[in-house]
């Protein structure tokens, strides 16, 4: 199977708008290519033959064969990447016959995801020219059968394109995407896939036939096929190695493109189902992405498929003792389920340890979905359920309620940290956090809310904070946590570099004191709502002439309900910001637009100014102004 007799047709596939300029080829066996078109028509060159048939089974027969192998070529390089971003459909005979189709609409321009077609062309293999779709194996679009027609020629149909693609030139492969039944194949051909660094291996659709069983199938052969090239290549040849599977048919149709015009022409084409039933098959599409490093099924690279069974469990149990996973992460699309938060759950109990990235996403997840003791995830119970490896850790949840700040505690090297959570009150503070390693922190919606500003007393190396919440939640007082005492901005922070917060804080009073505790700061975003207005008080936060001077601030926005004098913006200006690029400022007080361009004219490296200044009797918003502009 190895060797195949090189009578060949090269496939030119090019922009037909600009011709010459973007081409790629791809060299497919001249007999195979005929026993592919067999399998679709009787005729295999019939449309190509005759430039005037376009009646619709044949130009279906034409696109799902072009599909076929297109889909069989990589899009890495640039070229074959735009060629299939291209918006047009068109399919030439050759370079001594007609160029175009008179009748271009007949053509199944409407749908979007095959219009990267662009043209064909048979000629013999051409001499000194190297095919550059010859370099990797991509599986036939199996998880989509009807979106070509063809549902019945699996393991024979795709297996023979893809060796008459790769069969003469295994030296060269670099990418090798096949379906799991073809596995034992390239066992056998190890010793030549001298080149090989990413295997993506698919399993069919639940409703298809020819479907092979994952773990008494797949796993073990890939197994063997991984033992096969660290015997021959080495450990470490192999920079990814991934498991793939569909939950439903459609799914990477609305990968392609979810638009509602879309599905509305693909519900045009395949009258059979409706737009209804084809998104209602791609809601329930789960995604568990198990992420290892470099080597083989031992240290692996990738382990990734659609959680709708619960075997999928047992499989990554099965692999936990033998993979050291670094990168764990959930994503619950339109509708989670229950299975699978609890390969969550095991997921974090056996590759705790080894963790490096944890990232979870529960979508519109609800706890009514779950039991009680499934609310949150698992805490650490002992020794075995820490962390210590963890330095990314991301959580997304419309339900507050799903995390327990508790889990914290588990990751005692954490250096990243981005939590958002739903708006539902909670009237729960968070405890004061101890994360001394932390360099990165980010709080959305509820969690900025019932953040503990007193952590930050226990967070000396971070660099970057943002605190952000929605615009419901800015001055909704209805449950929202009364932190107002605890932002103190007296904090020691040496190594911040840029502070963003977008929340009510307006009862804290910012004071510039905050940058003395922060000489690294470079960037300082505070976006506050209206209240009652209080003076900035700028002349006694920054009193000391001598070291009350912050080189490293370049960007300055300030926007709350607070009293700006004309002496204190003097005082920023002119000696406390002096390397100050930007500065935004939305005040209440006795400044106006005016002074403030006259302060800001002459510093040495201010490039923009925007002053926004409300009258305090009028309550009024006296002008925007851009000034100082010097860019």
């Amino acid at each position: 199977m190895a060797t195949i007799n090189i009578d060949v047709i090269t496939l030119v596939i090019g922009n037909v708008k600009d011709r010459g300029t973007l081409f790629s080829l791809l060299t497919v066996s001249k007999q195979v290519f005929r026993y592919t078109c067999a399998v679709l028509y009787k005729d295999p060159f019939r449309f190509f033959r005759n430039k005037h048939t376009y009646d619709d089974s044949l130009i279906e027969s034409k696109i799902s064969l072009l599909w076929l192998l297109m889909s069989l070529s990589p899009a890495v390089d640039d070229d074959t990447y735009c060629v299939r971003r291209a918006l047009d459909v068109a399919i030439r005979q050759g370079p001594e016959t007609e160029a175009w189709p008179k009748n271009k609409a007949r053509l199944a321009t409407k749908l979007d995801y095959l219009s990267f077609i662009q043209c064909v062309r048979f000629d013999d293999a051409l001499e000194g020219v190297e095919s550059r779709c010859s370099m990797a194996v991509r599986r036939w679009i199996s998880r989509s059968p009807a979106a070509t027609g063809i549902v019945g020629h699996d393991s024979t149909f795709k297996s023979a394109v893809a060796w008459s693609i790769c069969g003469h030139r295994l030296d060269q492969l670099c990418e090798l995407e096949i379906e799991a039944h073809a596995i034992e194949d390239f066992v056998e051909v190890a010793p030549q896939l001298c080149r090989l660094r990413i295997i993506v291996i698919g399993s069919f659709d639940t409703d298809l036939p020819g479907r092979v069983d994952f773990m008494t199938d797949t796993y073990p052969s890939a197994v063997r096929l991984v033992q096969a090239l660290q015997s021959h290549h080495g450990k470490d040849q192999l920079l990814d190695f991934r498991f793939t599977r569909s939950s439903k048919r459609l799914t990477e149709l609305r990968t392609v493109n979810n638009r509602t015009s879309w599905w509305n022409e693909i519900s045009k084409e395949y009258t059979d189902m409706s737009v209804g039933q084809a998104l209602q098959r791609c809601r329930r599409l789960v995604a568990l992405g198990l992420t290892f490093l470099r080597g083989g099924i031992d240290d692996a690279s990738v382990l990734s498929w659609a959680v709708d069974e619960r075997r999928d469990r047992e499989a990554g149990k099965l692999l936990a003792p033998a993979v050291p996973l670094e990168r764990l992460g959930l994503n619950l699309t339109e509708l989670g389920t229950v299975d699978a938060f609890r390969v969550l759950m095991d997921g974090i109990c056996a590759f705790g340890p080894s963790l490096d990235t944890l990232g979870v996403d529960l979508g519109p997840f609800k706890k009514e979905m779950m039991d009680e003791e499934l609310w949150r995830l698992p805490l650490p119970q002992d020794e075995s359920m820490v962390m210590p490896r963890l330095r990314i850790f991301r959580f997304k949840s419309p339900v507050v309620e799903l995390f327990d700040v508790r889990l914290l505690q588990s990751f005692p090297n954490l250096r990243t940290m981005d939590v958002t959570l739903g708006k539902r009150a909670s009237h729960q503070c968070w405890p004061v956090l101890q994360l001394p390693h932390l360099t990165s922190l980010k709080l959305h919606g509820r969690a900025a809310c019932v953040f503990n500003p007193a952590s930050l007393h226990s967070m000396p190396q971070l660099r970057s904070i943002e605190l952000i919440t929605g615009q419901s939640e800015q001055g909704a007082s209805d449950g929202r946590p009364t932190l107002q005492d605890s932002w103190t901005w007296d904090w020691d922070l040496p190594k911040l570099e840029s502070m963003s917060a977008q929340m009510d804080l307006s009862e804290a009073k910012f004071s510039f004191r905050f940058l003395r505790g922060c000489p690294n700061l470079s960037k300082l975003d505070l976006q506050f709502p209206e209240g009652p207005a209080y003076p900035l008080d700028v002349s006694s936060a920054l009193a000391d002439p001598a070291q009350d001077i912050y080189p490293n601030l370049h960007f300055l926005r300030l926007a709350g309900a607070y009293t700006l004098e004309l002496e204190d913006l003097r005082i920023l200006l002119q000696r406390a910001l002096p390397s100050l690029t930007r500065l935004y400022m939305r005040a209440v007080g006795t400044c106006t637009r005016e002074q403030a361009e006259e302060v800001s004219r002459d510093h040495p490296s201010m490039k923009c100014v925007t002053f926004q200044h409300r009258s305090r009797s009028l309550n009024e918003v006296e002008g925007w102004g851009l000034s100082g502009d010097r860019r």
